[in-house]
């Protein structure tokens, strides 16, 4: 009976699961989206490449977490500094009974009984101590505990690093892009319309018998084939400005606009490729946070040694106690302690393997991470000579098609077809104009990909820097090409 009302004392102390109301996760997204847009410094004017960038540091969700994975690990750094210090134990007690702790003594041997019954205990005790312990074995573990814990906000560090230089480049890319669309979104909307009357003007041609359905029709094709090939580049770019606002953590619905440079200029690649990779070598957080897992896994060889040991704890401390018996009521007392758990011996082996191919694992990893880095600092290279090339070269083609389409509308007047033609043209230099703005868009991406593979920090360092100071670093800073 015992057992069964303990079962079922036992079962009645059970939880079910209590999940969420629907509000409360409504009212809490809602709070954290809030949350995440406080502080914000709001959009007053026009947008630069310096200022997007500025905005991504400051408010960019992605570089929050890991400045405060930052944090995170330097506190736990804190506290493994902290774990190396003696134990200090203050105790305070208090015992008392209902009559006195007495006892007497008997002969083993006849069984005799000696003496009558005495104390050396009052009924009321009152003690109270203060012992500071110091275990050798935990020191020299708690050192390299602590080695470990530095290791790892280096490396948080470096992925903050990693994570910045991509939201940079990201921003980059985005910005140029939604300038691309910008502009092909505007001039479409106006194209669209005149292009609805030129295939309406060849229809009327025909009914008039002023032009063969055959080239009305042929005319009418060409129309809505350009027209096509235009929307198709809008369509590639159109998310890019949806993608920079995120990238800026601006609020949803948020109105802004951009500031599109002046000119098309492009800077030569940063250095020769000896020295490129010489600096990536150094520079990229990637294999910096290879090597420091790696010396992560090194140390955690030693710790794995020092577990072996025997552990020594050494103590000392005053103490104190009310008993009227004792002849001395407070005292200091000191004494070592050595336990060693021999049963660690036999499981060594296969923990020593086991770290081995840790150890393996971490330095071909450092392997992977420089070859790799190697072959994107040639690539990256490559990408932007090659990207900065097609531009270029659009930007003659554009050039051309604007000289080609001044002279369609001089004669356009003149001409009883002139307006399918001029629309023609018209739509011709829409689509070399959204051909380059994308290339050039591509070329500034690639620019920022030979930074980032180089290993260099597009960014003014210093968190606590406002956003009109970063937008002026960025300003004063390489950018990037403009």
């Amino acid at each position: 009976m015992t057992a069964v009302g303990l079962l079922m004392g036992l079962s009645a102390c059970t939880l079910a699961p209590e999940p969420l109301e629907t509000s409360a996760i409504g009212d809490a997204a809602r709070s954290a989206l809030d949350a995440t847009v406080q502080e914000q410094v709001p959009v007053t004017r026009p947008i630069d490449l310096a200022e997007a960038m500025a905005r991504a540091v400051k408010y960019n969700l992605d570089t929050r977490v890991q400045l405060l994975e930052e944090t995170v690990r330097s506190r736990q750094l804190v506290q493994a500094n902290l774990a190396m210090l003696p134990a200090l134990a203050a105790n305070a007690g208090y015992a008392g009974r209902d009559q006195f702790e007495s006892s007497y003594s008997r002969s083993l041997e006849t069984g005799q009984r000696y003496l009558q019954n005495n104390t050396s205990q009052d009924r009321d005790l009152f003690t109270r101590d203060l012992q500071i312990s110091w275990n050798v074995l935990d020191l020299g573990l708690s050192y390299v505990r602590a080695e470990q814990a530095g290791d790892r906000v280096l490396l948080a560090r470096e992925e903050r690093r990693r994570v910045m230089a991509r939201v940079i480049e990201e921003v980059r890319t985005a910005y140029w892009r939604a300038l691309a669309a910008e502009y092909v979104g505007r001039e479409l909307q106006v194209l669209q319309g005149r292009v609805k009357g030129a295939v309406a003007q060849a229809e009327k041609l025909v009914e008039n018998r002023q032009a063969s359905p055959l080239a009305a029709l042929s005319a009418q094709r060409d129309l809505h084939e350009l027209t096509e090939r235009v929307q198709q580049i809008h369509q590639e770019v159109a998310t890019a400005r949806s993608q920079l606002a995120a990238l800026m953590n601006l609020p949803p619905g948020t109105r802004f606009s951009l500031v599109r440079p002046a000119g098309l200029r492009f800077p030569a690649l940063p250095a020769t490729p000896e020295k490129a990779l010489a600096e990536a070598l150094r520079q990229r957080p990637e294999i910096r946070g290879a090597l420091y897992g790696q010396r992560i896994e090194e140390r955690e060889a030693t710790a794995a040694l020092l577990e072996l040991l025997p552990g020594i704890t050494l103590t000392a401390g005053p103490n104190a106690t009310s008993n009227s018996y004792t002849f001395a009521n407070d005292w200091v007392s000191w004494g070592a302690k050595a336990s060693w758990n021999l049963l660690r011996l036999a499981s060594y082996p296969a923990r020593k393997a086991e770290q081995e191919s840790r150890e393996a694992l971490a330095q071909e990893r450092v392997k992977a991470t420089v070859a790799s880095v190697a072959l994107q600092v040639h690539v990256s290279r490559l990408r932007y000579d090659l990207a900065r090339q097609r531009a270029e070269t659009l930007a003659q083609y554009e050039a051309t098609q604007r000289k080609l389409l001044a002279q369609v509308q001089a004669s356009a007047a003149t001409s009883i077809t002139g307006d399918n033609e001029l629309v023609r043209e018209q739509l011709n230099a829409l689509l070399s104009r959204a051909r380059l703005d994308v290339a050039v868009a591509d070329a500034q991406a690639a620019y920022g990909g030979v930074l980032t593979a180089m290993g260099r920090d597009p960014y003014p360092q210093g968190s606590d820097m406002s956003l009109a100071e970063l937008a002026a670093a960025f300003r004063r800073g390489p950018v990037g090409p403009s």
